[in-house]
């Protein structure tokens, strides 16, 4: 997908290049017609544990490099690209909407997901990040045959309705960064590092792209937006 380029990052992926001195900066970067109502994409904690693992081998392997991406979109867009993969396609290629309605989560959602599990904090907490990360349905299921998809991982949504659910799980939380990552001497953190090489290290590189989700969250409430994930 043609994702825009910016300092520091590969022209194909917009990920920073090894030895940039520039930091990634969370929170920029950054018609077949289907019957029938989208298909839930639920993962279990198995699944979640699985899908982790596979995330961590293609960051590690050679030429691939994928991120997490979410986008902020009107419902109008949102039926739009559930109906017309021409338009799924053109708002996963960075074509529908600004850049500022962007999210780039690099390689933080399963890490996430596994420390607030490890870490003990409230179940309704960790269902809404998991939730915000995953996504609710599937927004078109005929574009896992597009050539430039990634099958294993479909583009899901949350509608408007299901954003306001989650940014006010957040937001009703005291600290939420601080009820989903645990401090450093927490005993969770004793399982094998959640950045990648080159960061700062695991809570810092965690916190600041849960922070950067939670504002995003929090925008798209606050304008009705609904909210489109997929990994790129």
């Amino acid at each position: 997908m043609n994702r825009p380029a910016f300092p520091g990052c590969s022209k194909r992926t917009g990920r920073r290049r090894p030895g940039s001195a520039e930091e990634p900066q969370p929170g920029r970067l950054a018609d077949r017609r289907v019957s029938g109502p989208p298909q839930a994409v639920r993962l279990d904690r198995r699944e979640d544990r699985l899908l982790s693992r596979s995330l961590n081998w293609l960051c590690q392997t050679p030429g691939v490099a994928i991120t997490q991406q979410l986008v902020r979109v009107p419902e109008t867009v949102l039926v739009a690209c559930r109906r017309s993969v021409r338009e799924l396609h053109r708002l996963c290629s960075f074509k529908l909407a600004p850049d500022g309605d962007h999210l780039d989560l690099d390689w933080a959602p399963s890490s996430l997901i596994q420390i607030s599990e490890l870490s003990g904090a409230a179940p309704h907490a960790v269902a809404a990040l998991r939730r915000a990360l995953r996504g609710d349905a599937e927004v078109n299921p005929a574009y896992r045959d597009h050539p430039d998809t990634i099958w294993e991982h479909p583009v899901t949504a949350l509608d408007a309705d299901a954003v306001g659910e989650v940014a006010t799980v957040f937001r009703n939380l005291p600290n939420a960064v601080s009820a989903l990552v645990p401090p450093e001497d927490h005993a969770a953190w004793s399982a094998p590092d959640k950045a990648p090489p080159g960061s700062d290290g695991p809570r810092g590189y965690l916190t600041m792209h849960l922070a950067a989700l939670l504002r995003f969250y929090e925008e798209a409430t606050r304008r009705g937006l609904a909210v489109v994930v997929w990994w790129d």
